[in-house]
């Protein structure tokens, strides 16, 4: 019985260890707030085929975005159509060379990153293009 007893104690000091450091980790690392997409707005219509995103800034200097837009019906953004890391602006307009399509529907989100951390995506935005 006193076997059990000792082993019992021994995993609970192991917790409680892991749960210091755990916290002590978390507390120095810098948190991220998901940027707040602004343009193009949440289902909005008429947007033209090399659209300007922007968003609101998070995080301080050295702050760089993670842009990804997909096809309303991907969901998950597994095959984001634009996928663009390392912008180092709240904002970005597509180019010739990132044309979309017309007459289809798009969703779009950002995501914050410094140094090693990442933060969540945005909220999804909606929005359809025309010609």
């Amino acid at each position: 019985m006193k076997y059990k007893i000792f082993l019992l104690y021994t995993l609970v000091t192991f917790n409680i260890q892991a749960d210091v450091h755990f916290a002590s980790n978390y507390t120095n690392s810098i948190f991220l707030e998901p940027p707040l997409p602004i343009l193009p707005i949440n289902l909005e219509i008429h947007v033209t085929l090399t659209p300007f995103f922007d968003w609101k800034t998070v995080g301080g200097p050295g702050t760089q975005y993670e842009l990804q837009v997909a096809f309303l019906t991907d969901v998950f953004f597994q095959f984001p159509v634009i996928d663009i890391d390392g912008i180092i602006d709240s904002s970005y307009q597509l180019t010739m060379q990132n044309v979309l399509m017309s007459f289809t529907s798009y969703r779009w989100r950002v995501r914050a990153k410094s140094g090693h951390e990442s933060s969540e995506y945005s909220p999804v935005f909606i929005f359809i293009t025309f010609k």
